[in-house]
């Protein structure tokens, strides 16, 4: 009921795996490891620890102070109707369509765009997008993701976290398209939107299936997941997925936190958020690289 409680809320539920983080941890952990299941459990425990972690230090050091009790009355709970969770489900579907067709779709024009500019560029990674991932490259190499292709997808993260999927299949793409390719930016439109509706045509498979694809066990992994298994290894997947899991840089939480706490409450958590993030997906690498040792 304090600012102090609602503040120390806002700094433990980023740490939460949400349903956008979900989305990246199902496609690295089903193609790096024979458990996903198992990892993806331990991604969602290590969150939580995390987000008890920060709530401990943040209740000793600037939000000290009496501790205030809160009591409240849960109401009776009962079974829904069909048509309640239908409109429930309905609202999150309109949702998702509505942030693929707009913000992930337009997010992956962008990315292609910075990629083949300036106009006329050969080589992606002499590209704008292929400039700013090697100058933050540096960065991330102590956690095995110094690959510009990998720090590059990170950047668009900071709008929503499963565009970090797209911005890579779009990265992975343009570098194995041949170096005398055409810049023409109409096509490379019509190609992401011919890509957005095979994407819903899939997921509309996977939802009516009882064995989604992402889950079944291929022999060899082709198109994005073939170029990305063979520029990532297994420790540095792992790195990747604790890093996007700590580090709070989608757009709607800093938002939330500006409004309730301020601007220097904000980058104050970006910051922690990262160091944290950064030094954990260290550990994981480094602890990943001497288990296959």
């Amino acid at each position: 009921e304090t600012k102090r409680d609602k503040l120390l809320v806002i700094a433990m539920i980023p740490f939460m795996s949400c349903p956008a983080r979900l989305v990246v941890f199902s496609f690295f952990a089903v193609l790096f490891f024979k458990n996903p299941a198992l990892v993806m459990f331990g991604l969602y425990v290590l969150g939580v620890f995390v987000a008890l972690l920060t709530a401990f230090l943040l209740r000793k050091s600037v939000f000290g102070g009496a501790l205030y009790h809160f009591v409240m009355e849960l109401p009776p709970y009962r079974l829904p109707t069909l048509r309640l969770l239908f409109r429930v489900v309905w609202a999150y579907v309109k949702d998702f369509l509505y942030r693929a067709g707009t913000l992930i779709f337009g997010a992956s024009v962008i990315v292609w765009l910075l990629l083949n500019l300036p106009v006329g560029v050969k080589d992606p990674s002499q590209s704008l997008a292929g400039q700013v991932g090697k100058a933050i490259a540096p960065i991330f190499e102590p956690i095995g993701l110094g690959d510009w292709r990998v720090s590059t997808s990170l950047i668009p993260a900071f709008l929503a976290r499963e565009i970090v999927l797209s911005s890579m299949a779009t990265i992975y793409a343009v570098e194995e398209e041949k170096k005398d390719t055409e810049f023409k930016p109409a096509q490379a439109i019509k190609e992401q939107a011919f890509a957005l509706v095979g994407a819903f045509k899939d997921a509309l498979l996977n939802l009516l299936s009882p064995t989604p694809k992402a889950f079944e066990v291929e022999e060899e992994h082709t198109g994005l997941r073939g170029v990305i298994a063979k520029s990532v290894n297994p420790a540095s997947a792992l790195a990747f997925m604790v890093f996007l899991l700590i580090y709070t840089s989608c757009l709607g939480t800093v938002a939330v936190m500006w409004k309730e706490g301020g601007k220097g409450f904000a980058v104050a958590f970006l910051f922690y958020s990262f160091v944290l993030a950064w030094l954990l997906s260290f550990i994981t690498y480094r602890v990943a690289l001497l288990w296959n040792t």
